[in-house]
């Protein structure tokens, strides 16, 4: 019977001369990304503002501003918070599971995700460093506003209270001042809200910005080049 006691030791021996061949399973390598000052990251992660506060922007045909503090209901709702490509649902990234985590501020809404066993890792580290996808878009319902006008008589909706569904890397955020980032998670405040109160915080969204719309200059003259 297959599997059962061997009829003879030459037969056993066969069996042990076998075993020893098959090869023993490799370890999976291990993903390795650089800095921009091409140094390893020890612990990658990814993280900027999802919202600046107090910004006028344009959605569903309306203007809109979001309140200070606007999510703070949402944040500590239970509720899954995904983090996606160009808010295409088929496209996640990650989300609070996988340890997407958020920080509200007087400024903003800020954001921070590990990249360690994520694996989408590469395809978020290439889209922002290449500054492909170097901004941030919210994905929210809006619960409570108020109709107001700007002194030359603009209508626009001041958002009070929203709910938080996602947030998405973008080729451009409907919100100015926000980004993305990759940063060494060893090197950074462990706690976000006291992280996003930092004036590197403030540094690394200049930087970020400036550096994406350099980027989109260049891919449209590329464009325009025949």
């Amino acid at each position: 019977m297959p599997g059962g006691k061997p009829r003879s030791v030459e037969e056993f021996l066969s069996r042990s001369r076998s075993g020893h061949r098959q090869a023993a399973p490799q370890p999976t390598p291990q993903l390795k990304f650089l800095g921009s000052d091409g140094r390893e990251l020890k612990r990658p992660g990814i993280q900027g503002w999802a919202c600046i506060y107090g910004q006028a922007f344009f959605a569903n045909d309306r203007y809109r501003v979001i309140k200070g503090g606007g999510f703070i209901n949402s944040l500590y709702d239970g509720k899954p918070k995904r983090l996606l490509f160009q808010h295409d649902a088929g496209q996640e990234l990650g989300s609070t599971a996988t340890g997407l985590e958020f920080a509200n501020s007087l400024d903003g809404l800020a954001y921070r995700m590990p990249l360690d066993g994520n694996p989408k890792a590469t395809a978020i580290y290439d889209a922002v460093m290449r500054n492909k996808r170097a901004c941030v878009s919210v994905g929210a319902e809006v619960l409570a506003k108020e109709s107001r006008q700007t002194s030359d008589g603009l209508e626009y909706d001041y958002c009070t209270d929203l709910t938080l569904c996602e947030i998405s890397l973008c080729e451009e955020g409907a919100v100015s001042g926000t980004y993305a980032r990759i940063v060494d998670l060893d090197e950074e405040e462990p706690n976000l809200w006291l992280a996003c109160r930092a004036t590197a915080f403030s540094t690394d969204k200049a930087v970020a910005n400036v550096t994406a719309r350099a980027q989109r200059l260049i891919d449209a003259l590329a464009r325009l080049t025949p």
